[in-house]
């Protein structure tokens, strides 16, 4: 996650912190503390119990979508199965703060640790999947709102205007963002010449000759609105311009792109044939 670009004005690694930190202050009220003098402590266990799942969360859901299955079902449903398997995950780590907390015996027996674990899913995993999906709402709901009302938009603009500006040059190619929707979203400092476009959770990040900027938006949609001819989508998750290419280095039946920024961007096994065609290029490496 990356901690400078903003998503409508405001960080992502701050958002989910902020939210869990507020969660973890919330369950500490609500729950007295066995001495009250200890509040702080309590306190210390709840924050914990909130930001340590929402970090599990964060990595399981960008882990699972980079499967192509994953990343084409409904955004809810990604939610549901990336805070199930995520709060599974926590359940060892709940477990142990509780137990060095006091709340739970130590278990002597292995019987005793399952009960233990069994207990714990069935007080831990409903509300951390229930405040997994509440967290992201907002997301998902505002990316549904914004991409309709830019089609919308888009859709009032006369067919031959928005042919004559669909432009197939990286170096004008920000001349468009009356049809371009996801390119209104980037920085202004950031536009520029597209180097390459990565899925990352449910934003897209843009990097540009001029820098990196994550926005709320589907790949799959930005990709749409890009001109066929201005680059390719070399794996389920990245898409790259033509002119960003620097060389494609094959690495058995997999490969990957060095962009002329010195990313490296994979290329998967069945888009590599489709990749080499597509890029016209003065080196081949074979490892």
């Amino acid at each position: 996650m990356y901690s400078i670009f903003k998503i409508q004005g405001i960080t992502a690694p701050r958002y989910f912190f902020g939210a869990s930190a507020c969660l973890g202050l919330l369950f500490a009220i609500l729950t007295e503390p066995e001495n009250p003098i200890f509040f702080g402590s309590h306190f210390v266990m709840w924050q914990l119990q909130t930001l340590l799942p929402v970090a599990i969360l964060v990595y399981v859901h960008i882990l699972l979508h980079k499967n192509s299955g994953f990343d084409r079902v409904n955004p809810w449903l990604k939610l549901v199965v990336s805070g199930l398997l995520g709060a599974a995950i926590f359940l060892p780590l709940a477990l142990s703060i509780d137990i060095f907390w006091g709340n739970n015996a130590l278990p002597s027996t292995v019987p005793a640790l399952f009960a233990q674990l069994i207990s714990e899913a069935a007080g831990a995993v409903p509300p951390i999947s229930i405040s997994w999906i509440i967290i992201n709402a907002p997301w998902v709901l505002l990316a549904n709102q914004t991409y309709q009302i830019k089609l919308k938009k888009d859709d009032d603009l006369p067919q031959s205007k928005k042919t004559e500006e669909l432009v197939s040059t990286a170096d004008s190619f920000y001349k468009n963002d009356a049809t371009v929707n996801f390119v209104t979203l980037i920085p202004d400092d950031v536009k520029g010449e597209i180097y390459y476009l990565k899925s990352e959770l449910h934003y897209l990040l843009v990097v540009t000759n001029n820098g990196k900027a994550l926005v709320l938006y589907n790949l799959s949609d930005a990709i749409a609105e890009l001109p066929a001819d201005l680059g390719i989508q070399t794996h389920r998750s990245y898409w790259v311009a033509r002119k960003a290419a620097y060389e494609v280095i094959s690495s058995g039946r997999q490969g990957r792109i060095k962009i002329v920024n010195n990313d490296i961007v994979p290329v998967s096994r069945t888009q590599l044939k489709a990749t080499k065609a597509f890029f016209v290029l003065d080196k081949e490496i074979q490892d």
